[in-house]
């Protein structure tokens, strides 16, 4: 998520999904990407992947908002949604301010198709180079606080192409050698 001028307060609901408070409207999200732009007393949501309830703060009226539409938000309530923006592509870059650390690319596909912050959690490294453990060869990886992703260049196209690695097993090595 961008924000443009102000950092917006959010909160996680009981099913996965969040509700995120802007000026004019509250998004509800589950699973998408998404860009909130605040400016001055309008509210504007442009949807990237996935679908997005807003609900205007002054009517209660809620709308449905699809990967390449947007709609605004004001003291007059919800606009209509449009659909003039769809050639917008999704981020293929994302910096997290909580790490400092950035996601591109393949990884960042896995990140945001797989659970991406709940189920993955924040980046606490930048790709690197590293030897497997499992096969000795050296591959691209990145390191979250709940997985490390490795890209495997052999299963190009396939969607095998990033794996995560095997950090149960190396874990229970460890732990437990003898058995």
């Amino acid at each position: 998520m961008e924000s443009v001028g102000q950092i917006l307060p959010c909160g996680r609901l009981k099913d996965g999904s969040m509700q995120i408070g802007m000026s004019q409207a509250v998004a509800g999200i589950k699973g998408t990407v998404f860009v909130v732009e605040e400016t001055g007393t309008t509210s504007t949501l442009k949807v990237l992947e996935g679908n997005v309830t807003l609900q205007s703060k002054v009517s209660g009226k809620q709308a449905q908002v699809s990967a390449g539409q947007m709609i605004s938000a004001s003291a007059s309530g919800l606009e209509a949604v449009q659909a003039s923006w769809a050639n917008i592509a999704a981020p293929t870059t994302r910096t997290f301010p909580e790490t400092g650390k950035t996601v591109s690319g393949k990884f960042l596909d896995y990140w945001n198709t797989y659970g991406g912050l709940a189920q993955q959690a924040f980046p606490i490294s930048e790709e690197m180079q590293e030897q497997s453990d499992t096969d000795g060869k050296t591959y691209t990886v990145q390191y979250f606080q709940r997985a490390v992703f490795e890209y495997h260049p052999e299963l190009k196209g396939n969607e095998n192409e990033v794996l995560l690695s095997l950090l149960g097993s190396f874990r229970y090595e460890q732990q437990y050698p003898a058995r």
